[in-house]
């Protein structure tokens, strides 16, 4: 089953994006663990078979406290990137984001910080305001003045573990405190690993979580849970 996924990278010639792909599929099989691509296995044999889906989205919101920042273990350049550095978001291969996504966050005001070596890009987070979309679930989260959603988040896989993400994260913070801005949401989604520990190893609490079955990119099922927002 490994085999038949990575021999599925490979369809139609290796291409140089087909090989970035199969890197990438690789460094996060390293990275989660056997756990990670079980699900994975069990996800693409659904799929294949009846185009089914079932995920959770877990939605987290925390305050902007005060708090010191927090340099990354490599010497790097923090600043905004802007709708020049297009070329740059796309280079990191993240699956999340294509160019078409990339316009789109630009276009409805929405930014993105991240950390360079040199002039290359190594790291990102965006940062999104007024509301923020979930298309495959169909859920929306309203954002008041105060409030951001933080997301995607990306580190290139050859510089994780150099706290990366928590120097660009601090930064944020420290930025939007300035402008009054005290209130922060991300999202995990709850089969993603390693992100879902880091999430429970910082303490943070969940707000909502929406879990959707589809067949056939039809909504089966869906379900809203709510719980308090942190003080």
């Amino acid at each position: 089953m490994i085999l038949e996924q990575i021999l599925d990278k490979f369809k139609g010639g290796l291409t140089m994006e087909r090989l970035q792909d199969l890197t990438s599929y690789l460094q996060k099989a390293r990275y989660n663990g056997i756990p990670w691509v079980l699900s994975r296995i069990r996800e693409r044999v659904l799929y294949k078979l009846f185009k089914y889906k079932d995920l959770t989205l877990i939605i987290y919101g925390v305050r902007l406290i005060e708090m010191p920042l927090l340099d990354a273990k490599i010497d790097v350049r923090y600043d905004w990137v802007t709708p020049a550095d297009t070329p740059k978001i796309l280079a990191l291969n993240f699956i999340e984001l294509n160019a078409e996504r990339v316009e789109e966050y630009f276009q409805r005001g929405s930014r993105c910080y991240g950390a360079f070596l040199e002039e290359r890009l190594i790291a990102c987070s965006w940062v999104h305001f007024g509301r923020f979309d979930f298309p495959f679930y169909q859920y929306s989260i309203p954002l008041k003045d105060n409030e951001v959603y933080d997301g995607p988040d990306y580190v290139d896989p050859e510089f994780r573990g150099k706290r990366l993400h928590e120097a660009i994260l601090t930064r944020l913070a420290a930025y939007f405190r300035e402008k009054n801005i005290d209130f922060a949401y991300g999202s995990v989604v709850e089969d993603n690993i390693a992100s879902h520990k880091g999430v429970k190893r910082a303490g943070v609490k969940p707000i909502y979580e929406v879990r959707v079955i589809k067949l056939s990119e039809r909504i089966l099922y869906k379900k809203i849970r709510e719980y308090s927002v942190p003080e």
